[in-house]
């Protein structure tokens, strides 16, 4: 398997290699245990996924209980990837950065916080001090805010919202007429395609929402909110060409290919720089610290 990755160069590798970190869905308790209960729960959802996910390849359309299971699959497949996580964690520090910028641009509150602080401190902040922490809250971006991994893993819950969503919309497949489908570190896209019209989204339920999947190859499960679609149709190659480009876009960090393909590498090599990220959530004027999460959490000292 050919193995492009965003900002280096293509390599190849055994399917089973690929992709594959370890407790990547588990976190370190303080006692140095890991936690593993989302492992646990993903390889339930991958479980019943798997009768479904043959029907799909067969170009068979799931059903009933099926059609439940593979909903939820995909629903926690969209949130279970490092860019979701990433978000997730970029999210959080945007509410509590808000929160502190607030409270240091609003004289009354400054002072509400300061003197909190030096009673639970059991000390008095000289006005020195006292301006350089309001100069630091209105303006952290020269620090860095490390988030632990778990608290990354409550984003799982967003996936029971979704799973109705997407059991409910309509599913056909697309078959490439020339070429192939790739896929990447965040398989599921879920993407608004309205033109050129600039307006407001809804996210999974916008009625111009289109979400879709490679199943391998040569199947892409498509669904969306149009009525009346075909199980399966002959997807033409500029179709496939913007599908592709889609799922390069959206990748974190690695994108798949089942073969050495110089448009794949074209397409590793145009959106190298580019991820997902974050809109809105500041006010005028506020800056932000980066964010990270890392790998191993050591309960007295943060560290990778």
């Amino acid at each position: 398997m050919d193995l492009p990755q965003k900002g280096g160069e293509p390599r190849s590798g055994m399917p089973d290699a690929i992709g594959v970190e370890r407790h990547f869905y588990s976190y370190e308790n303080e006692d140095g245990t890991h936690d593993t209960w989302v492992e646990q729960t993903l390889s339930r959802v991958e479980s019943s996924a798997e009768e479904p996910y043959r029907k799909l390849l067969r170009a068979e359309i799931p059903r009933g209980a099926e059609r439940v299971a593979f909903a939820g699959f995909l629903a926690t497949m969209y949130f279970r990837t490092r860019p979701a996580r990433r978000m997730a964690a970029e999210m959080q520090s945007r509410f509590l950065q808000l929160r502190t910028f607030m409270t240091a641009n609003h004289l009354g509150a400054f002072d509400t916080f300061i003197r909190k602080f030096e009673a639970e401190e059991n000390k008095t902040l000289s006005t020195e001090e006292r301006a350089a922490l309001k100069a630091g809250m209105l303006d952290p971006s020269g620090y860095e805010m490390l988030m632990p991994k778990h608290r990354t893993l409550d984003i799982f819950e967003n996936a029971k919202l979704i799973t109705p969503l997407i059991h409910d919309m309509t599913w056909t497949i697309a078959e490439p007429a020339n070429g192939f489908l790739i896929t990447s570190d965040q398989p599921v896209c879920r993407v608004v395609l309205t033109g050129s019209v600039r307006r407001q989204e809804f996210g999974f339920k916008d009625k111009d929402v289109e979400v879709s999947f490679p199943l391998s190859p040569k199947r892409l499960l498509l669904m969306s909110w149009k009525k009346e679609l075909p199980n399966i149709f002959i997807a033409g190659r500029d179709f496939i060409n913007h599908r592709n480009a889609l799922r390069a876009q959206h990748a974190e960090g690695e994108i798949y290919s089942h073969i050495k393909h110089l448009q794949t590498e074209r397409l590793v090599a145009r959106y190298k720089m580019h991820r997902l990220d974050m809109a809105g959530g500041t006010m005028p004027g506020q800056k932000l610290m980066p964010v990270r999460v890392p790998r191993r959490w050591h309960w007295d000292k943060p560290k990778d």
